[in-house]
């Protein structure tokens, strides 16, 4: 489990560093600085950060149940394996930057794609990705920032819904 914790330590140092450039996008950064977005910007905001949502499941590993071992890279799961991966990064940061129907909008791309793998998490990862969305939305502050902690919390708090939600909907149980 240590060298799972190392790798996806390493995969979201690389998903960091790929935010930090596209944060050059005038188009970013205009979200961030703006109160409201316009229409136009939600889609562009929807599809940007649904795209890293799948970026962030493309760079988790594949957990075989069966073996406890893990695939390095992941293009589509037996019903022995789930994904340990940073999918909700992009979503909860669409919630928080561009409210909830950013967030909402994020997490069905993501989430859809999610379920398209496959295996046995895949019904309920999806459905997590879009409660991630309307979770960081809850929290989108209209006249200001949320603050660094905050969205520490606010991802943890997604993501600890989320594993409830795979251990709820997930078969077998044991599995999950």
């Amino acid at each position: 489990m240590f060298e799972l914790l190392i790798t996806m330590v390493e995969r979201l140092g690389i998903i960091v560093t790929i935010a930090f450039v596209l944060t050059r996008f005038s188009f970013f950064r205009d979200m961030i600085h703006q109160e409201r977005l316009d229409t136009q910007q939600q889609y562009k905001a929807i599809i940007f950060f649904g795209f890293f949502g799948i970026i962030g499941t493309y760079s988790g590993m594949a957990l075989d149940t069966g073996t406890q071992q893990f695939d390095r890279w992941v293009a589509e799961l037996t019903s022995d394996e789930a994904i340990a991966n940073s999918r909700v990064v992009g979503v909860v940061l669409a919630g928080l930057l561009g409210g909830y129907k950013v967030g909402i909008g994020a997490g069905i791309i993501a989430g859809i794609h999610r379920f398209t793998l496959g295996g046995f998490t895949a019904l309920a990862c999806g459905l997590a990705a879009m409660l991630a969305g309307i979770i960081a939305g809850f929290f989108h502050k209209k006249d200001r920032h949320v603050k660094l902690p905050a969205a520490f919390f606010i991802g943890a708090l997604a993501e600890s819904v989320q594993m409830l939600i795979i251990l709820l909907i997930a078969k077998p149980f044991d599995k999950a």
